[in-house]
């Protein structure tokens, strides 16, 4: 049994109203187990880093005709896109041709992340036909700034699943700071097991070398429940068939 300690003043006043929402203690497995407050399927995928967490959004997609001079060639810059929009900075682009002439990206339009503006070179052949120059510029939510295992600044609900249901059940971590606290809720709101927070060599839902059976006893005591089902994992490795245990046998994920 885990209990999470309340924060110190750092918190304040939402750290306060928390504790006596919960008490200052949370079941660690209770908590993992309600429905409402983990709210997240199982993943294909049982890793998950900070690309997963800012996955991208397209911002523009469209496309600039351009056609041919029958007396010379054509060579010129035009600006595509926009800004990015409040809460998002950009991310990527892609730009291709089809048809007549070509086109190709020179970069970003500025050296502000919130400008999703992009400056594209437009050649134009000496004849009448035209082109399509295509683009996409992709963006991602600024507030997604770090992975939910590592502590840092406020992460956004829309990064992912498990941080949607730990800041709906804990507003500091997506108003105020993602500290310790948030992190460990990775386990016991979320249900996640992706985070390194005990003694074990590495995280559960990590490859490596292989564990020892109750190196997480204090946790979530998965451990010793896959090695029962697969010994090697405790002898030899802890490769992928071990990892999607978290799910099978321990009923945890690693999203």
């Amino acid at each position: 049994m885990i209990s999470l300690t309340c924060r110190s003043a750092i918190g304040g006043a939402l750290a306060l109203v928390f504790s006596l929402a919960v008490g200052c203690a949370v079941d660690a497995e209770g908590a993992a187990f309600d429905p409402e407050l983990r709210a997240i399927e199982e993943a294909d995928d049982p890793t998950e880093d900070v690309a997963e967490a800012q996955q991208e959004i397209t911002a523009y997609a469209s496309q600039y005709r351009h056609c041919g001079n029958i007396w010379n060639q054509q060579n010129y810059d035009i600006i595509v896109g926009g800004d990015c929009g409040s809460g998002y900075v950009r991310d990527s682009y892609e730009v291709w041709n089809a048809g007549n002439g070509a086109c190709n990206a020179v970069g970003w339009a500025s050296p502000d992340a919130r400008d999703c503006r992009v400056k594209v070179h437009i050649f134009d052949s000496n004849d009448v036909n035209c082109g399509e120059c295509f683009y996409r510029i992709e963006k991602k939510d600024s507030r997604c700034s770090h992975d939910k295992c590592t502590t840092g600044a406020p992460l956004a609900k829309e990064c992912s699943p498990a941080i949607a249901a730990i800041c709906n059940a804990d507003a500091y971590c997506c108003s105020t700071s993602w500290d310790n606290v948030c992190v460990t809720e990775t386990r016991t709101i979320a249900g996640s097991l992706a985070c390194d927070d005990g003694p074990c060599a590495h995280a559960l839902c990590t490859t490596g070398s292989a564990l020892t059976a109750g190196c997480d006893a204090a946790q979530a005591n998965c451990v010793a429940s896959i090695c029962a089902v697969d010994p090697e994992c405790c002898t030899n490795t802890w490769d992928s068939r071990c990892v999607s245990k978290v799910a099978s046998v321990c009923g945890k994920s690693c999203n």
